[in-house]
C-alpha cells in the first residue's frame, strides 16, 4: 500500500488527483492509500507524516507549497514530492526541498501518468530494509533509512537515529560491509554516513542533521562521487 497526500485549495483538483490515482492504479495493479487536505497547515497538523508521495500545490492561502514543503522535510525527508503549479517557473524552488518533479495545471491524465512511473521508482527507491543490531540485552531492529550515520569511538558504535543514538559493539567495517548498497558511505575512519540525510559540504565536512563530520583528504574524491551517483539516483 503507498500512501499519497493530495494538497491542493481547489477542491477539484484534488478530486481530479485522486480519480488518476485510482484510475493509474487499477491499470497498473497498485494500490494507494490517498488522503486530501485543503491546505498545507492542514497536512502539517497529521499526527503522522509518513506518505510514500505528495502532491503539494504550490500557491496557496495561509501557507504556500514551498515553506510546507520546508516544513515537511523535517519529518519526512524522503517522500516523493511533487509540486503542482500554474506556472512552470515555480518548479525551480523546489531544489531546496528535494522536489523530484512538477506538474503544471490544469493537469491531463496523460501528463499524471508518465510522471507517475518516475515517482514510483523513487518510491521503491526509497523502500527501507531493516538492519538487526546486536545489543548486550538482544537484538535491536532498525530501518536503514531512519539510520542518519554511525560513529566509532573504540570499539563501541553510535548510531545516530531518528529513534536517537543507539550504543553498541561492533566494528565500522562490517557495518560498512552492511550498508554499501544502500547509500552509505566512509568518510573517514571514524564515520560512515547515510547520503540521503547530507544537507550540505562545507569545505572538509559534510553536514547530516546539523553534525559536522570531517571528511578525509583520502576519501575526498569518492566521497563526492558517491554524492554525485546517489544524487542522480
Amino acid at each position: 500500500m503507498i500512501r499519497v497526500a493530495i494538497v491542493d485549495d481547489e477542491a477539484q483538483v484534488r478530486a481530479e488527483l485522486e480519480q488518476y490515482l485510482r484510475q493509474y492504479g487499477k491499470g497498473c495493479g497498485v494500490d494507494f492509500f490517498v488522503r486530501s487536505f485543503k491546505n498545507g497547515i492542514a497536512l502539517l497538523n497529521e499526527e503522522q507524516l509518513n506518505f510514500d508521495i505528495v502532491f503539494l500545490d504550490v500557491e496557496m492561502p495561509y501557507m504556500n507549497g514551498i515553506e510546507t514543503a520546508r516544513n515537511l522535510r523535517q519529518s519526512n525527508s524522503v517522500c516523493a514530492l511533487v509540486f503542482i503549479t500554474n506556472m512552470a517557473q515555480y518548479a525551480i524552488a523546489g531544489y531546496e526541498v528535494d522536489a523530484m518533479d512538477y506538474v503544471v495545471k490544469p493537469v491531463t491524465y496523460e501528463v499524471f501518468a508518465f510522471k507517475m512511473k518516475r515517482v514510483l521508482e523513487r518510491v521503491a527507491l526509497n523502500e527501507s530494509k531493516s538492519l538487526s543490531v546486536k545489543t548486550r540485552d538482544g537484538f535491536v531492529y532498525l530501518d536503514v533509512q531512519d539510520i542518519y550515520y554511525i560513529e566509532v569511538t573504540g570499539h563501541e558504535l553510535r548510531y545516530h537515529t531518528a529513534r536517537g543514538v543507539l550504543s553498541v559493539w561492533g566494528a565500522l567495517s562490517e557495518a560498512e560491509r552492511r550498508l554499501e548498497h544502500d547509500g552509505f558511505y566512509r568518510c573517514n575512519s571514524c564515520y560512515l554516513i547515510n547520503l540521503r540525510y547530507v544537507s550540505a559540504v562545507e569545505e572538509d565536512s559534510a553536514v547530516v542533521r546539523g553534525d559536522r563530520l570531517r571528511i578525509s583528504g583520502p576519501r575526498k574524491k569518492g566521497f563526492y562521487h558517491a554524492m554525485m551517483q546517489y544524487m542522480k539516483r
